[in-house]
This record gives C-alpha cells, sequence and structure tokens, in this order.
C-alpha cells in the first residue's frame, strides 16, 4: 500500500529558498573578504630592515658600500608616526631602502647622536656616508614624493 506523504512547499518555493539560502552565503563570503582586505591594508607594517645601533650601522655601511639613512624620532612624537604609517609604510619608499643601512634613532634614549648630527627637531633623516659624514639632512613630516626625492639625492651624492 502506498503512502504519500503530502508536502506543503512547492518546488518554486523549495527554489526561493536555495536562492535565498545561497544568496546568504555569497554575502557572507563577500563581507569576510572585504574586511580580510581593509583589515591587511590597514596595517601597512614597514619592511625597513632597521638597524637600532650607529655603530653596528656603520660596519654594516663599509661592508656593504650602502650609505646610511639614520631616521631621528621619539616615541612621543605624533609626526613621526605620521610619517611612519604614511611616508615610511610606502612600497616605493620600502624599495628604495634596500639601497642604504636604515637606523631609527629615540633623540630621548640617543641624545649625542643627535646633537651631533645637529638634529634640532623631529622627525629628522640624515643621510650618512660609511664614513660617519654627513651627506644631508631632511627636517619634519615628508611626504612620500619627497622623501622619495631626497632618498634618489642622498643616493646620488654618495655614488659621486
Amino acid at each position: 500500500m502506498p503512502t504519500h506523504v503530502k508536502s506543503n512547499f512547492s518546488s518554486s518555493s523549495l527554489r526561493k529558498t536555495r536562492s535565498l539560502l545561497l544568496g546568504g552565503w555569497l554575502c557572507v563570503f563577500l563581507i569576510t573578504a572585504i574586511t580580510v582586505a581593509f583589515s591587511t591594508r590597514a596595517k601597512k607594517p614597514t619592511t625597513f630592515h632597521w638597524v637600532h645601533d650607529y655603530t653596528e650601522a656603520v660596519t654594516i655601511s663599509r661592508q656593504s658600500g650602502k650609505p646610511i639613512l639614520m631616521e631621528f624620532n621619539a616615541v612621543w612624537c605624533e609626526p613621526c608616526r605620521k610619517m611612519e604609517h604614511e611616508t615610511l609604510s610606502d612600497p616605493a619608499v620600502r624599495a628604495l631602502s634596500d639601497s642604504f643601512v636604515c637606523v631609527q634613532v629615540d633623540v630621548d634614549r640617543y641624545p649625542v647622536l643627535a646633537k651631533r648630527f645637529n638634529v634640532s627637531a623631529i622627525p629628522c633623516t640624515v643621510f650618512v656616508s660609511s664614513k660617519g659624514n654627513p651627506i644631508m639632512q631632511s627636517i619634519g613630516n615628508i611626504r612620500t614624493q619627497s622623501y622619495l626625492s631626497a632618498m634618489k639625492s642622498a643616493l646620488s651624492a654618495y655614488k659621486k
């Protein structure tokens, strides 16, 4: 004796339900993808290979033949943080930084070094030869294109 179960769902309502479920999963996927993309972009980590000791930087500079890029800053310096997140995290700046031995110098921890290179305000970038002689200096929160120009000028002056 065949028994038939009567369904309250028509085939068109099943199709609508499937479409809604598929659309819901698609929305979840898109929201997740967008969230991951923006959270990754927002971090912008700098990939400078920072050396934190000036003497070590000079040694590396002499061995590699690269000039030194000294970035003078301080923990409390808001323009320094802004420059770090905007200018120093730029891909072109990061790529060109490989042409230098990069040193971060906290002026509060190393005031003698700041005085030696005549750092009067921060942020301040001082480009130095492998012999420890200043090549050029840039003061203030510098925009990306100006910073790139300063880096290229320092490289040109160092090679002469």
